[in-house]
């Protein structure tokens, strides 16, 4: 199974501890455009891609009166775990969308399994640690990413940080990673 292959690379787990996680870990198809989790629904499930590439985002709600629009936070591909990080260690419904942007094979595993789990393999704590580091690399990328002026070096430091997913995502969802117009970011892509 992908999903504890890709868990052991972080730190070496026992074989009851990887049958532990095969029986609970549930495979899922997802087909491109299909939610995994939307705004107010219970954040219950961490998701690793197996295959295929998920994306991360809110929807701003600036003003009332103003059109609402998507945020992408950070896009998900093969062999990462995506995961609305506030609501799924709080409990809390989620406040982010997860998304699949291609069609997808993701495994699921839900915060109870998780906790016990925890409780009865030690060694998944190390692997816990590593993912989290990683999720806190791509909040930093996102916090570094933004303060960028130029829309040029914003596009930049993206394609540096996620070498061939621009050639899998749309402009337009990539523009809203960056946090700029769809039209800015076309034209400095012509530039290039």
């Amino acid at each position: 199974m992908p999903f504890v292959k890709i868990l052991d690379s972080y730190a070496q787990l026992s074989e009851s501890c990887q049958n532990e996680l095969r029986k609970r870990a549930h495979k899922i198809m997802c087909r491109q455009g299909g939610q995994l989790l939307a705004p107010g629904e219970p954040n219950q499930h961490l998701f690793m891609v197996e295959k295929g590439l998920l994306r991360v985002f809110h929807q701003s709600d600036e003003e009332p009166d103003a059109p609402t629009r998507e945020i992408t936070s950070w896009f998900v591909p093969e062999g990462h775990l995506a995961v609305s990080a506030v609501g799924f260690f709080s409990q809390l419904p989620a406040d982010e969308y997860i998304e699949a942007i291609e069609d997808s094979i993701v495994y699921k595993l839900s915060h109870a399994d998780l906790e016990i789990l925890y409780q009865q393999y030690p060694e998944l704590n190390a692997v816990a640690r590593a993912v989290m580091e990683q999720y806190i690399k791509s909040q930093q990328f996102r916090l570094r990413l933004l303060t960028y002026k130029n829309v040029l070096q914003r596009y930049r430091y993206f394609l540096s940080q996620y070498p061939g997913i621009g050639k899998r995502v749309s402009l337009r969802l990539i523009a809203t990673c960056l946090d700029v117009e769809y039209h800015h970011l076309s034209r400095v892509r012509k530039e290039l």
